[in-house]
């Protein structure tokens, strides 16, 4: 009788252990972000530019990141790039700059270095590295803005924003000339 007890004991115990398994939270859910155009494609665009993108080694790793005042930096585990951050921003400077010179624009070879690209613990989001065009000397760059919320959707938008600015420096720089503008009479 007593080992009936037992085993009924153990039994009760280890389905307890089971439910209460089952009901602890589950891993958060993952978020992947996309850094796209927002034009519609033309069939009289310029060929692509060729932009060779190289980003610090943190910035490459996947995860977004948040840049603490103590010069740490904390990579989010279910924030995260939909794909390589190089070869998208690379992607979308070209489509930018396509999209915004003259199709007989001759396009350029450019070659840009990212230092940052993420969010500081106050809120700034920031984006700086250098850039040239093969050739030439470097020119650094550092843009920054302060999204309304420091959540990361705010921090996407706000580097989606910071890489406008980049697209259309590198325009009015390489060809001031050539913008793909509706030019009045």
């Amino acid at each position: 009788m007593r080992c009936a007890s037992f085993y009924l004991t153990a039994v009760t115990t280890l389905a307890l252990l089971l439910v209460a398994g089952c009901s602890t939270p589950t891993t958060p859910k993952s978020h992947y972000y996309l850094i796209a155009p927002d034009y519609q494609a033309s069939a009289a665009l310029s060929p692509p530019a060729t932009i060779s993108v190289e980003c610090a080694p943190y910035l490459s790793q996947g995860g977004l990141v948040v840049e603490n005042g103590d010069q740490t930096i904390v990579t989010a585990h279910y924030h995260r790039w939909a794909e390589p951050l190089p070869a998208m921003i690379s992607r979308y400077l070209q489509r930018q700059l396509q999209s915004n010179l003259r199709p007989e624009a001759t396009p350029p070879a450019i070659t840009l270095l990212i230092d940052r690209f993420h969010r500081l613990n106050d809120g700034t989001v920031v984006y700086s590295g250098q850039w040239w065009v093969q050739g030439e000397t470097p020119q650094a760059f550092r843009y920054q803005e302060h999204p309304a919320s420091a959540d990361y959707d705010s921090t996407v938008a706000s580097l989606h924003h910071l890489l406008d600015k980049q697209a259309m420096t590198l325009v009015m720089t390489l060809a001031p000339d050539t913008l793909a503008k509706t030019e009045t009479p």
